[in-house]
């Protein structure tokens, strides 16, 4: 027999701040988290992708490219304006779903942690010949000035 642990340790719930009192993933999401937003998590976890001019972005935030004229603020540096385009700001997640587990260094290091992970697979399985980097910064990348994650293809030496 082989057991697989997962990504999580099924022990972080005795850190939710629900109290919930089952120790159990399936227990929990099939209790307390809806239908719309497992959906919505799951988009984040698994977005959709746009792959254009040999670059991959985020399609929620394709639109950038042109807006802000990525091309040539980054010299047509294919990397930055996917570093660009597929920035998200982790702290501005839980604007209007604020909790005490957002308080939670821990649980909010798993958070990231997580995305981080589906992220990589994610990407390892759309786009088995490419390699990506995700990065994570507590000062952000460009403009913003919060703890940011984003990710780019790693160059061909």
């Amino acid at each position: 027999m082989k057991k697989e642990k997962g990504f999580l340790d099924v022990n972080i719930i005795k850190r939710f701040p629900s109290q919930f009192p089952e120790i159990s993933f399936l227990g929990y999401v099939s209790n307390l988290v809806n239908v719309e937003k497992f959906i919505a998590t799951a988009g984040v976890l698994a977005p959709p992708l746009i792959e254009e001019d040999g670059g991959v972005y985020l399609k929620e935030h394709y639109s950038l490219i042109q807006k802000y004229n990525l091309y040539e603020r980054f010299n047509y540096n294919i990397k930055e304006i996917e570093r660009y385009t597929n920035l998200i700001s982790l702290w501005d997640f839980y604007t209007l779903a604020y909790d005490k587990s957002v308080e939670d260094e821990y649980l909010f290091y798993k958070f990231v942690e997580t995305i981080r992970n589906f992220w990589e697979m994610y990407l390892h399985f759309i786009y088995p010949d490419k390699k990506f980097e995700i990065e994570i910064s507590e000062k952000g990348f460009f403009e913003e000035d919060n703890l940011c994650m984003t990710f780019s293809q790693q160059i061909k030496n």
